[in-house]
């Protein structure tokens, strides 16, 4: 019994040591708090399942959406918007640090849409609109918005679920236009410091291990290996490729 409250202890208080060299590190690095969203985990085995849809069509939104900001030094969190039966995802800070964008789906209400508020928990403005679906919104250094959407009007190869791919508009969410023209899903795309637009399509990836899974058909690689192998493939994959990314402007 004792063992098991030392190490308990142990635990917490590396949990604690942990914490409080986090905070200072980022203290050091002038940042103040830290913007995060909430919403129940709603589990698919699919990769597509992050747009929002199963195999079967069944919505997997999630609920009890929150976005929200942690103040680094004490520790305390002030909501910013709470909808107990809708759904927040994907928040992006301002590069001026005074305003916050994000996707926001309405308790009651089906798709998601781009939504700004100032950093106080104000001036809620709605962006987009439609029966389409925005998410993972990201600024642009000309004062535009990169997103992906259902906008595309594509589907997958395999099923009924409906692909995202890469649109951009301007600050208050109109003059959109279509950047990719996938029919796998595009996703996470990220402004790296030249302007340029990294994302992450992973029709490459399944590429890459069917091919594999060919070749390891008619060999005597074990099992194991053959694991081990795809695994670091897959990682490797996942880095930056030149392809991959795009300028936008």
């Amino acid at each position: 019994m004792l063992g098991k409250f030392i190490s308990l202890w142990f635990l917490l208080s590396s949990v604690a040591i942990a914490g409080q060299g986090v905070a200072q590190q980022l203290a050091e690095h002038g940042v103040k708090e830290i913007v995060f969203a909430e919403r129940t985990f709603v589990y698919d085995n699919h990769w597509y399942a992050n747009f929002g849809y199963q195999w079967d069509g069944k919505a997997l939104y999630g609920s009890k959406g929150r976005l929200s900001k942690l103040n680094v030094n004490t520790g305390r969190v002030t909501v910013l918007v709470d909808d107990p039966a809708g759904s927040v995802r994907d928040p992006q800070v301002h590069y001026d640090a005074k305003k916050i964008l994000f996707s926001y789906r309405k308790g009651g209400t089906d798709p998601y849409h781009l939504y700004e508020i100032d950093v106080e928990g104000k001036k809620l403005k709605q962006l987009t609109f439609g029966h389409y679906d925005d998410l993972e919104p990201t600024y642009l250094p000309d004062g535009g918005i990169m997103f992906i959407t259902s906008r595309s009007k594509r589907w997958v190869n395999c099923w009924r679920t409906q692909v995202a791919n890469l649109y951009r508009c301007d600050g208050e969410g109109k003059n959109m236009r279509m950047i990719s023209a996938n029919i796998e899903q595009d996703n996470t795309p990220w402004v790296l410091p030249d302007g340029r637009v990294l994302s992450l399509n992973p029709s490459l990836l399944l590429g890459i291990l069917k091919r594999l899974l060919r070749s390891f058909k008619n060999t005597r690689i074990s099992p194991f290996l053959s694991i081990f192998l795809i695994t670091c493939l897959t990682f490797l994959s996942l880095l930056p490729r030149q392809e991959q990314k795009r300028r936008v402007w």
